[in-house]
């Protein structure tokens, strides 16, 4: 429904048709005849006009990738032809010029393909139709199915659409529905991929000038081309080197700076965090300010209500204090002269009084100085007696311990000298016993550990004799095969293989005829030298066959190489790798991704390479600048086995015996094995046999005599562990008896031995306390005497100084009486005495004061009305902050402002969203799992390169096996019977068919006739269809040099393959006329014939 009314069915009856409609003509009228040829010529100039559409099917359910049709406009030959094609088979005939070529021309060009590609051009430019400057081709293909591309965007149809101009081309991918998807060439070989289009296959697109040449005149050369291009393994091959050489490195160097990028991008999106919260501080003091501006409105507000009050308050006082003072005035009287008298007579008994009370107070204070002098004395002495009387009590009791302690110890002395003797003599037997056995046991320990080092030292000479006479039998075998090799031809290449020195100067040669782009290098092991020889075998090993390789700067001095190869008939499992690779003149810069270690070098550093592009070729395939040279096993553990100790970048630890250590965090460890000398390293013919002969006679020689030594040295070393036997068994002995003895000495040295006493000692302190507490006793009767005196003369005294203190009482309260009435006295004067000036002049101050006062609450009144006005503007209501004083919120007001500043300075005056921020994360993210997956997917190809190139000559062989089967089975068909040689080391590929089967011999293809030799190339084509699982197959004048019952029999074949394959599209173009048998799966359309 959805093409009804844009595309008209008009086709053209075949010529077979035509014929039969002629023949039936004759028997009819001339009318009906010339009303025949009216409606035929009407459809030729109809289909000839612009806008001319073709239609031969509809194209529901068809398989995904299948062409529906093709638009061209202005392109070669038309103005505006719309084509629509069957699913299955279409035959489209035509005289040549009439523009057939020019619709498959187009499908190549449309669908990506480049005009060298058609043979039809050198531009895109020239195919426009001659007078126009613009054309386009649009392609629509079917993409319904379950391997549909991307049907949500595209729906049931994706068209293609490569517009042309003098200059360039665009393309344009539209839906079903004319919607533009996208406008990349990318996209667009993603769709040809998903359905398998291959446009520059000649197996699945096969022009007339192919076409012309495969059936005429195809070498077999030329066959093996296209079985290989239309098989793809030239494709293939050329992929996977470009991977290996270019594409992989590129990748991983991109995949490094990324995440270099990438861990740059963390430290922006850190500080721009930081911005963003201050951007946050920067709001929030910003709001704050607003608010404090507010309040401090308010706040004046109600500051100069406070002042306004206070002041009227200030007012008052001042008004009552004018009408106090009036009244002071007015109601002084004189009663001064009165308060004086009175005055003096008090001044004079006052004075009378304190004369007396002075004298007194002399009398008492000496009398109270001698009193106390008398207690003082008294207390020392009742302190002192007491400090005797304690001593003498513990004197007392400390002669009474001693006297006791003398009587005990006089009974036990003779008991404890007895058993003192008896512990001291059996310790003195128990060490002595000791002492013999440790000095028996350790003469023993030493013999044996003597005999012990013998055996471990006989153990390992005989071990290291086995091994050292078993690996020189194995040596004196590989040096007699090496010697042979040498001794056929003394030539320093002949080291690398017989073949090697021919193969060098055939390149000379060719160099000199200028057949390469730059003259190959090689074999690699030329250009190594090794820096330390000791290590020769093991680099050998790890580089391994590239010693031999050669590398070339271009595809075709690969060709050129293969070529050589083939002339000299290198067998195909010695020809040594050719890698393709740019030269240069520089080393990579290795600084960092190279190892490095303070006692050990990388393989890199520990060899000398005189070519750069060398140098970088086994940089690419080997990594030898993260490979670490480290001479044992046993100093390599420590630093694989432990992650912190694995020096940075190192990937590998190689040791001198060709040990393998992978370290953490994929420890792993591989045992190989490494020849002693090296093979192509530093060695020329000469000096390899010389070498190689002296090092077989002395093999031979060290052979004979480690196997005396051997012999020797097990008998040695049964007798040295039998004498070993018995020093163990005697030191266990010996152990035994010096574990008991010391058991007793340990027992014996903790008995405590008893005290012995000494009673002289006792006696004397016991005598010299005795005459101690005797002289106590005298002092304490001297200080008994001294204290009675004392306390006699104290009492006297004390007696005197009562009476004077009553004497004193009564002067004190008759002095108090006079003072308080002096002071009542005095008190009146002063305020009778006030000057009454001082008075006025306070008045008239006071009175000054109040006008102030009136004055200032007049401007308060009027500053406050300001100020409520002010206020109300900035905030209706009332807003006022009761705990915090107009002074501390313009203290937080500065602060805030210096804060704003400070972050304005930071964040700048842009505003700065909290979403950027998200999305900067979410980007970072996506970043990094981005590189993740990438990373993963570099692994993922560089392990499937591996695989296919462990696999390719599995793949060709099973091609060469599919194809060849395919190719008899459709002889087969016409009874034909045939092969196909395929050389892969010559690059050629036969046909021999033998049209009578009974024929004894094969003929070669060239020797058929035309018929059979064409019958025989549609078979070839057929059988590689077979390997091509395309959704179409196009095929442009293939049947141009058959005759009548060839084409027929060709076409029966062709019919009956794409019956056999329904889910294929088949297109067929011809220059000869074709039976019209048109059916639901099979369409026949011609082509105008040109104008002349």
């Amino acid at each position: 429904k959805r093409r009804k009314g844009v595309e008209k069915e008009n086709l053209t009856p075949s010529p077979e048709s035509q014929d039969r409609q002629d023949r039936k003509r004759t028997q009819t009228s001339s009318r009906t005849n010339n009303k025949k040829a009216r409606v035929e010529r009407s459809q030729r100039e109809s289909l000839s006009q612009p806008g001319a559409s073709v239609s031969v099917a509809s194209h529901s359910g068809i398989t995904p990738g299948k062409i529906v049709r093709v638009r061209l406009n202005n392109f070669m030959c038309h103005n505006n032809l719309l084509f629509t094609f069957g699913d299955k088979v279409n035959f489209i005939s035509g005289k040549n010029g009439s523009g057939k070529s020019a619709i498959l021309t187009a499908l190549v060009l449309g669908l990506g393909g480049r005009t060298s590609d058609t043979n039809r051009g050198s531009s895109l430019a020239k195919l426009i139709k001659n007078g126009e400057n613009r054309g386009s081709i649009e392609i629509t293909i079917s993409n319904t199915g379950i391997r549909s591309h991307d049907p949500d965007k595209y729906g049931n149809e994706i068209t293609v659409v490569r517009n042309i101009s003098d200059r360039s081309s665009t393309y344009r991918l539209m839906s079903d529905k004319g919607k533009v998807v996208s406008n990349k060439r990318m996209e667009l070989n993603s769709i040809l991929m998903s359905f398998n289009i291959q446009v520059n296959n000649p197996v699945s697109i096969l022009n007339q000038d192919t076409a012309r040449t495969f059936l005429k005149t195809a070498t077999p050369k030329e066959l093996y081309n296209l079985f290989r291009k239309g098989t793809l393994i030239d494709e293939i091959e050329e992929k996977l080197s470009e991977l290996q050489t270019r594409k992989l490195p590129q990748i991983r160097s991109l995949l490094k700076r990324k995440e270099l990028a990438n861990s740059a991008s963390v430290q922006d999106l850190l500080e721009y965090k930081k911005k963003v919260e201050k951007y946050a501080e920067l709001v929030k003091a910003q709001d704050e300010i607003y608010e404090l501006n507010r309040a401090l409105s308010w706040v004046y507000v109600r500051d100069l209500e406070g002042i306004l009050a206070t002041t009227e308050g200030d007012l008052t006082q001042v008004v009552t204090k004018i009408e106090q003072i009036r009244q002071s005035i007015e109601s002084r009287e004189g009663t001064e002269q009165h308060l004086k008298e009175k005055l003096e007579t008090l001044e004079e008994n006052l004075q009378m009084s304190n004369a007396e009370s002075e004298a007194v107070d002399q009398a008492n204070v000496d009398l109270e100085q001698k009193v106390s002098y008398h207690k003082g004395i008294v207390k020392r002495k009742i302190v002192d007696i007491k400090k005797l009387q304690k001593k003498i009590e513990t004197e007392a009791e400390r002669c009474t311990e001693i006297q006791s302690e003398i009587d005990n110890k006089q009974s036990r002395t003779a008991e404890i000298e007895s058993k003192t003797a008896k512990i001291l003599q059996q310790r003195s037997d128990l060490k002595k016993r000791s002492d013999d056995l440790r000095a028996v046991m350790s003469t023993t320990e030493v013999h044996k550990q003597q005999l012990a080092d013998t055996v471990e030292e006989i153990n390992k000479s005989v071990t290291h004799t086995e091994r050292f006479a078993a690996n020189v039998l194995r040596s004196i075998t590989q040096k007699q095969e090496y010697l042979k090799s040498l001794k056929g031809e003394k030539n320093e290449l002949r080291v690398y293989s017989e073949w090697m020195p021919q193969l060098v100067a055939e390149i000379d040669q060719l160099n000199e005829r200028r057949a390469f782009d730059s003259k190959p290098k090689g074999p690699l092991g030329r250009f190594i030298k090794l820096k330390e020889e000791s290590w020769g075998p093991v680099v050998e090993r790890f580089i391994g066959n590239s010693l031999n390789s050669f590398v070339v700067c271009s595809s075709k001095d690969l060709a050129t190489m293969r070529k050589i190869f083939d002339k000299l008939n290198i067998p195909r499992d010695q020809r040594p790798t050719v890698t393709v690779t740019k030269f240069q003149d520089t080393v990579y810069d290795c600084s960092s991704t190279e190892v490095s270690h303070s006692r050990y070098k990388n393989l890199f550093r520990s060899i000398e390479i005189s070519d750069a592009t060398v140098a970088n070729v086994l940089l690419d395939m080997y990594q030898p600048d993260t490979v670490l040279l480290v001479p044992t096993s046993g100093e390599t553990y420590p630093l694989a086995q432990d992650r912190a100790n694995v020096p940075p970048r190192c990937a590998m630890f190689l040791n001198k015996d060709g040990t393998k250590i992978y370290p953490e965090p994929a420890y792993r460890c591989y045992s190989d094995r490494v020849a002693e000398k090296t093979r192509f390293l530093q060695v020329s013919p000469e000096q390899a046999i010389r070498i190689t002969e002296h090092e077989l006679k002395s093999l031979k020689e060290d052979y004979v005599t480690h196997k005396r030594e051997l012999d020797k040295g097990k008998k040695k070393l049964e007798e040295a562990q039998e004498k070993l036997k018995n020093y163990l068994k005697e030191l266990d002995t010996l152990a035994r008896q010096l574990n008991n003895c010391e058991t007793k000495l340990f027992e014996a040295e903790h008995i405590e031995l008893p005290e012995s006493f000494d009673l002289n000692i006792l006696e004397e302190d016991l005598q010299y306390r005795k005459n101690m507490i005797d002289t106590i006793k005298g002092q304490i009767e001297v200080m008994e005497k001294e204290k009675d005196e004392a306390m006699d003369a104290c009492k006297s005294e004390k007696a005197a100084w009562t009476e004077k203190e009553k004497v004193k009482e009564e002067l004190s309260n008759k002095i108090r009486g006079i003072e308080k009435e002096l002071a009542d006295v005095k008190g009146q004067l002063r305020k009778y005495n006030t000057n009454h000036d001082h008075f006025k002049e306070t008045l008239k101050m006071e009175m000054v004061k109040r006008d102030r006062y009136t004055e200032k609450i007049g401007n308060l009144k009027a500053e406050l009305e300001d100020a409520l006005k002010t206020a109300s503007e900035m905030c209706s209501e009332r807003v006022i902050e009761s705990d915090r004083t107009k002074q501390q919120l313009e203290r937080r007001m500065s602060e805030l402002s210096h804060s704003v500043k400070v972050l304005e300075k930071i964040v700048g005056k842009k505003p700065i969203k909290p979403a950027d921020y998200e999305n900067r994360v979410e980007k970072y993210k996506q970043t990094t799992d981005s590189l993740k997956k990438v990373s993963e997917a570099m692994d993922a190809l560089k392990g499937n390169y591996e695989i296919l190139v462990e696999r390719m000559d599995s793949v060709l062989n099973l091609v060469c096996s599919n194809t060849v089967h395919s190719f008899k089975k459709i002889l087969a068909m016409r009874n034909f019977v045939g092969e196909i040689n395929i050389n892969h080391e010559n690059k050629t590929l036969a046909l021999n068919v033998k049209p009578d089967p009974t024929v004894a011999a094969n003929t070669v293809i060239t020797t058929l006739s035309g018929g059979e030799r064409s019958y025989s190339m549609v078979a070839f084509i057929m059988s590689l269809w077979e390997n091509m699982a395309t959704p179409f197959y196009f095929l442009d004048e293939f049947d141009v040099f058959m005759d009548e019952v060839n084409r027929n029999l060709i076409m029966d074949l062709l019919m009956a393959h794409a019956r056999r394959n329904p889910d294929k599209q088949f297109v067929f173009l011809t220059p000869h006329a074709v039976r019209d048998e048109s059916t639901q799966d099979v369409h026949f359309f011609r082509m105008e014939d040109p104008r002349r």
